[in-house]
């Protein structure tokens, strides 16, 4: 009667040091993971900072060069698609070059 008592006592304690153990590594690789996140999410921020732009720029528009580089306004089909944009340099009879 006392040994089965012993023997039960034995198995109660190598189950609960099991699931001590399973819960450490579930705890662990949890700590692990949210660790990782927030170091990502960090190191993203460093690397990638939003950019904040003025509202007006140094850049030069094409009013600037309009006088240098005279415009022709062009529109073709493509399928279902009407494509629109710039001749630029229009006596220059060598090519078209279409950026779309």
């Amino acid at each position: 009667m006392g040994t089965e008592i012993l023997e039960d006592n034995t198995a109660v304690k190598k189950r609960s040091k099991k699931k001590i153990v399973f819960l450490c590594v579930v705890v662990f690789i949890a700590v692990l993971f949210i660790a990782l996140m927030i170091g990502t999410h960090v190191l993203m921020k460093q690397n990638f900072p939003r950019g904040e732009y003025a509202e007006y720029s140094m850049t030069y528009r094409y009013d600037h060069y309009e006088d240098d580089y005279p415009r022709t306004p062009v529109s073709f089909k493509s399928g279902e698609n009407t494509l629109k944009g710039y001749v630029y340099g229009g006596n220059n009879d060598k090519g078209l070059i279409v950026v779309a």
